[in-house]
């Protein structure tokens, strides 16, 4: 096909691009669901919008739980459905099921998208470790529309909804492409596909398609529901809040995007998916402040949740950003994860006047022994030093931790615990995680050399509360069910021995952050605030 044929139909052939919902459980009595803009959205429709594709997009997984949320009970959708799965798979294979579909086809009419005009379908399924139902849902979702419209059907998401969809479910016949993995180039290559052959007959086997891409690429969140994501949008009010600061938040107009600029990591830490990887794409300070100069234009949010693994990849970059921010004094707040290497007193000053409100650190452990074991090059030291430093200057401070590590001891977890209560005045939030094996990590890939043998693909949702890629045993250890206890077990006790479980609800917590920041400029007054917020949140008013 000539380029001028091919760029007539890019105008003409129209792409929906949406989100699909996803459920934390099957009985829901509050809102419970991120209120940041899907980033995944936003870069591919960037991308694909610059070339020229006839391109809209639109979340379905914000309408639907605004509208669940929001509406009285008649009119609300059935999200229970998405938890059967026979039910979903029959669907999938008769397309019978009137109810099913009378649900899916609301849903579709909440959106903005005209459904029945759409020629390729790019939905991205966004990540839930904790069920299936945004893979069911997806699953009945392409089906009806296959059915109804014959669009051509390209999915796409990074991590286990993808490798559970292709490991468990038959979607031959109703899926045509599956992009896994990172889309930006991915997907202009499917599309252009789609517009080269449309006419001639696809197979019925679905093609997947795997390109990583070096690109970074300045999210556009236009077409987006944004007044959905600002919490100004809800009716917090039979919540009864005496608190006058969370009645304040919850009526707050709090908008926070989510930016990535840096690609992997220059750390080699075993357990990580990074680590089988590297540091792949940087964006340069100038781009980087580029981008949110754009974005604060164009969105006008309160802040930013950066997305990287570490921001300092090194003193320079980060203070090259801290500096561009600051001479176009912009006046903006973000978060970000750091490692303690490198940083100093001169550096988190800098920080925090370009408007960091928060760093999280990755620590995982406090035991040198399992540090050394998972190749984490951090120093417990150095660690307690920044912290100190970070919280002095007034940056919140989070410490992430990994429960459960191979080889893992009762002596491993009491260090850990023994210096999260020792550094409790500097560490204002503590991440808990249930280790589990990663598909590209160092750990994965070289198994011999970190004690764990006898893999086998799992990729289930497992009674770690977690999607479980893969099951192991321990080399001359504990073997897959008594490993899984001692995870649970590591998990439990940490986080009951520093009280971290009690907490504001996650999907809340970085914009109560940012509302705060906002507006206090003293971190002892914000502590208080978001102390009586926290309290709020585990009484019965809430």
């Amino acid at each position: 096909m000539l380029q001028s044929q091919l760029d007539q139909k890019k105008r003409e052939k129209k792409i929906g691009l949406i989100s699909v919902p996803f459920f934390y459980k099957k009985d829901r009595k509050s809102f419970d669901h991120t209120f940041c803009p899907p980033l995944a959205l936003g870069v591919l429709f960037s991308q694909l919008k610059r070339g020229g594709y006839n391109i809209c997009q639109d979340d379905l997984s914000i309408r639907f739980h605004r509208n669940n949320y929001d509406k009285n009970e008649d009119r609300r959708f059935k999200h229970d459905l998405f938890f059967q799965e026979e039910r979903i798979l029959k669907y999938a294979k008769t397309g019978n099921d009137d109810e099913l579909e009378k649900e899916i086809l609301g849903i579709l009419e909440n959106s903005h998208i005209d459904y029945r005009s759409i020629d390729i379908w790019l939905i991205s399924i966004p990540e839930n470790t904790q069920n299936s139902s945004n893979i069911l849902f997806t699953l009945a979702l392409s089906k009806y529309l296959k059915k109804r419209y014959m669009p051509y059907i390209v999915l796409g998401g990074h991590g286990f909804a993808i490798v559970l969809l292709l490991s468990k479910y038959t979607i031959d016949g109703i899926v045509d492409f599956i992009v896994a993995g990172e889309g930006e180039e991915a997907v202009i290559d499917v599309v252009d596909k789609i517009l080269q052959e449309e006419g001639d007959k696809f197979s019925d086997k679905v093609r997947i398609i795997n390109k990583p891409t070096k690109s970074i690429v300045t999210p556009d969140f236009s077409g987006l529901p944004l007044e959905k994501y600002r919490l100004t949008f809800l009716d917090y009010k039979e919540l009864n809040a005496d608190n006058e600061v969370a009645r304040n938040f919850f009526a707050s107009d709090i908008l926070v995007l989510q930016y990535k600029f840096i690609k992997g990591c220059p750390n080699r830490c075993a357990f990580c998916e990074s680590s089988g990887i590297g540091l792949r794409a940087v964006s340069k300070p100038k781009e980087v402040v580029d981008a949110i100069e754009l974005m604060q234009e164009l969105f006008d949010p309160t802040g930013y949740f950066f997305l990287s693994d570490t921001i300092n990849i090194s003193k320079k970059y980060v203070t090259e950003i801290c500096d561009e921010i600051c001479e176009r004094n912009l006046k903006i707040l973000w978060s970000d994860c750091a490692t303690a290497k490198g940083l100093d007193e001169e550096v988190l000053k800098k920080m925090k006047k370009s408007g960091c409100i928060r760093l999280i650190f990755g620590m995982e452990t406090a035991s040198p022994n399992m540090l050394k074991r998972v190749n984490k090059e951090i120093k417990l030291d150095e660690l307690e030093d920044v912290l100190k430093i970070a919280s002095g200057c007034g940056i919140w401070t989070g410490v992430e931790v990994i429960c459960g590590l191979p080889h893992e001891t009762d002596t491993d977890i009491k260090l850990t615990i023994d210096f999260l209560l020792k550094n409790k005045d500097y560490i204002d939030k503590i991440y808990c995680n249930m280790f589990d094996l990663r598909p590209n990590s160092i750990m994965r890939l070289y198994p011999q050399d970190y004690g764990i043998e006898n893999i086998q693909e799992a990729n289930l949702y497992s009674d770690l509360a977690n999607f479980t890629a893969f099951s192991f045993d321990e080399v001359n250890g504990l073997k897959w069910e008594d490993k899984k206890r001692q995870i649970v077990e590591s998990f439990s006790r940490v986080a009951e021995e520093t009280k971290s479980l009690y907490d504001i609800p996650s999907y809340l917590q970085e914009h109560l952050l940012f509302y705060l920041y906002d507006n206090f400029h003293d971190k002892a007054i914000i502590k208080k605030y978001y102390a009586e917020v926290k309290r709020f949140f585990n009484s019965d008013q809430a």
